[in-house]
């Protein structure tokens, strides 16, 4: 895409800016972070998914139970 001269309209700059692409280094995928989850790690988040999803109910449960007129 060729770039814009001055007269370009405000419209046609954002078009172009919308189309813009980003180069990519070589090495994308290379990083110091492990890829991969253990059985301790999947039982963490399970648990805490079950601890979260409780807190959500009980929060309702007392708000039904004690809440008034809005």
């Amino acid at each position: 895409m060729a770039s814009c001269v001055s007269g370009c309209s405000p419209v046609m700059r954002f078009c172009q800016k919308l189309n813009r692409l980003k180069t990519l280094e070589d090495d994308v995928m290379a990083t110091s972070l492990k890829r991969c989850l253990s059985t301790v790690d999947l039982a963490l988040l399970g648990v805490g998914g079950m601890v979260g999803s409780g807190l959500y109910v009980l929060t309702g449960t007392v708000a039904k139970d004690t809440a008034g007129p809005a």
